[in-house]
């Protein structure tokens, strides 16, 4: 029976003390620990008040003014190396000091100084000089003695100095531990004093770390007392009631828990401890060393998780600063006159690279406008991209490329470059003067129809410093347009590493020539999203679009009245017309919209676009009503059937007539030539 007790006391009395013992110790860790945060915090407070009233009534010019002769003394005289206490080189130093600071600002500091310190817990409070060529900060007026009890006084150590980092200066800084090889650990908080001297001065208030943190030895008495009472109750507890009954289960879970962490270490650990009968002799050594392991894997596994977390937050802190930007280069809204508009659409990738565009009126009769793409990824490649934008904003009006292109090669250690194409529009004539840098060639939309922009590339800008790059101009006609993208349209990248390309470009905008483009650029981006089906997107995708000649826009609703609101849009855009032309166009116009309100069944409001081209004006009718195609209508026996004869007279009024069904709308284009 004894061997019994005893082996019982062993296993569990003296093993459950101990870890009772243990946790004791870390709730009195954790105790003392919450003080000292609590004791910090109100020294952080008291040093904020205290220095922050001495600088609302000290300036840097009022601290210069009382103790030049100081700082004066010590300019003349300072050494390489603060003297030794007691020695006669510091004797000698001291007495630089000896015939400086008796004037009367010099006194009102010191008293100030004197009286700040009382009741706050406060070693020494002193004005400091900044020797910022010894980098070190010059004690210049200085007062101790409150934080012991004593009466506060001025202190005779006029030129003590710190070294600057000590302080770990820069800005103003509250609670930092400062070790003193004469005096100890300082608790230390400074402020800067402001001002319009040259001359640099903080206010540095010490307090002995010791004093800050005085609480805790009576503390720790009473806790002691408290602990022990409490470690003998549950010693009483653990002896006689819970005996032999913690056995068995220790030592399930303590081999449950080793398994557990050899599965964990495998890669193919379980959700929970899988409790085992077998058992150990040493169980609650065994108990201890698994769940040892368990926390230090755990830990490691933890650790590893936050490593990654930090440099993921790191990335994407970087990609929001380059994306943000970006999208602050580029223009928010389109740019439009009588005669042109230009709008642009950029969407970026997840791995932010350096699209920019840009558009802007030089004069009355001149619009310029660019388009670039900056090699390379990230924060880098968009602090370029910011410079290069600014550089292509300034040069477009004049197409000073070559200046534009010494700029970006200044400073580019990195040899980023960037393509662009730069161009300004004549708006009276025509006439298209650009220069293109390397840059994806344009589509020119002509007579309904897009094709190439002729032109001969150039080298790209930032790389090669002498380069001459040409000039050409190109007239257009009313009515044309003209497409700019980047590589990331163009080189759009399906799951299979099919390239979106020109041609599928070129195709996607010939589906649709006649619409506005603030409607066209969309549907060009949406036939790339439909190519690429779901792929990551790799490369930024932008896309500038310039309309050439005069447009006009009205809505219209399924009302009848709305026709007669159309009639009076046309009166309107056609005045100073032909009036036989301006009938026909009423006559035409007043059928299809009659056809359009009565019969399409849409349930969002119908467009009518006018565009004025060289020859001729074009209208195009858009609708999201039933599908409805007019070139394959029959006339019907009943002429009461919707659409009645109108059709056939439209065909015969107009010089063309074309329709289609893009995207859920029906898109009807009539052209009719001006004699």
């Amino acid at each position: 029976m004894k061997n019994r007790r005893r082996s019982l006391t062993f296993k569990i009395l003296l093993p459950t003390l101990l870890a009772v013992f243990l946790i004791e110790i870390g709730a009195y860790i954790g105790a003392v620990i919450t003080m000292n945060n609590t004791a910090y915090q109100d020294a952080v407070a008291t040093d904020r008040e205290v220095l922050v009233d001495i600088k609302n009534n000290i300036s840097a010019d009022q601290a210069d003014m009382a103790c030049g002769s100081v700082v004066d003394a010590y300019e003349s005289n300072k050494p390489a190396t603060l003297p030794e206490p007691g020695s006669q080189a510091e004797m000698e130093y001291r007495d630089v000091f000896s015939n400086t600071g008796g004037d009367m600002p010099y006194l009102s500091l010191e008293s100030m100084l004197n009286m700040a310190t009382l009741g706050n817990s406060t070693d020494y409070l002193a004005v400091y000089y900044v020797d910022a060529a010894m980098d070190r900060f010059v004690a210049i007026c200085l007062s101790y003695g409150s934080a012991t009890g004593t009466t506060p006084k001025t202190s005779s150590y006029v030129g003590f100095f710190f070294r600057r980092k000590d302080f770990m200066m820069g800005e103003d800084f509250y609670g930092q531990t400062i070790e003193d090889p004469s005096y100890g650990r300082f608790f230390t908080s400074g402020i800067k004093l402001t001002g319009s001297v040259t001359n640099e001065y903080w206010i540095i208030k010490e307090t002995k770390e010791s004093f800050v943190y005085s609480m805790w030895p009576t503390f720790s008495w009473q806790y002691a007392i408290v602990a022990l009472s409490a470690l003998a109750l549950l010693s009483a507890i653990t002896y006689f009631l819970i005996g032999r009954l913690l056995i068995r289960p220790i030592n399930a879970i303590s081999l449950s828990a080793t398994r557990y962490v050899d599965s964990m270490k495998k890669g193919a650990a379980k959700d929970e401890f899988s409790p085992s009968k077998a058992k150990y002799l040493d169980e609650l050594s065994d108990l201890n060393n698994s769940f040892y392991s368990v926390q230090e894997a755990i830990k490691d596994y933890v650790g590893a998780i936050h490593e990654a977390s930090q440099r993921e937050e790191r990335y994407q802190a970087e990609l929001m600063l380059a994306e943000k930007l970006q999208e602050s280069m580029v223009p928010k809204k389109p740019l439009s006159g009588p005669d042109f508009e230009l709008n642009g659409v950029m969407k970026p990738a997840r791995e932010v690279g350096g699209d920019l565009y840009g558009y802007f009126e030089i004069d009355m009769d001149h619009v310029g406008f660019f388009i670039g793409d900056v090699s390379g990824k990230g924060v880098p490649a968009a602090l370029f991209m910011a410079k290069a934008c600014a550089v292509l904003r300034t040069i477009t009006p004049t197409l000073d490329v070559a200046r534009a292109n010494k700029t970006l090669c200044e400073n580019n250690s990195e040899e980023y470059f960037v393509t662009a194409f730069i161009a300004t529009l004549e708006l009276s004539t025509g006439i298209l003067r650009y220069v293109n840098c390397g840059h994806e060639t344009p589509f020119l939309c002509h007579n309904g129809v897009y094709t190439p922009l002729n032109e001969n590339p150039n080298f790209m800008l930032g790389y090669v410093e002498d380069f001459e790059f040409v000039q050409e101009e190109y007239r257009l006609s009313k009515g044309d347009r003209l497409i700019l993208y980047t590589d990331g349209v163009s080189e759009a990248m399906d799951k299979d590493g099919q390239l979106f390309g020109r041609q599928r470009i070129q195709a996607a905008m010939n589906e649709v020539p006649e619409l506005p483009s603030k409607e066209a650029i969309p549907i060009l981006m949406c036939r790339v999203n439909e190519f690429v089906k779901g792929a990551e997107q790799s490369d930024d995708a932008c896309v500038v679009c310039l309309d050439y000649g005069y447009e006009r826009t009205i809505s219209f609703e399924s009302r009848k009245e709305e026709v007669g609101k159309v009639a009076a849009f046309i009166d309107e855009c056609l005045l100073g017309v032909d009036p036989e032309y301006l009938a026909l166009m009423q006559v035409v116009l007043d059928e299809l919209v009659s056809n359009i309100v009565f019969y399409s069944q849409m349930k969002s409001p119908g467009r009518l676009i006018l565009r004025k081209e060289a020859d001729a004006y074009c209208v195009i009718l858009v609708d999201e009503g039933i599908p409805f195609n007019p070139l394959t209508y029959r006339k019907p026996r009943d002429e009461s059937e919707p659409g009645g004869l109108g059709i056939d007279m439209v065909r015969s009024f107009v010089d063309e007539l074309s329709y289609r069904r893009l995207d859920d709308k029906n898109i009807l284009i009539i052209r009719k030539k001006i004699k």
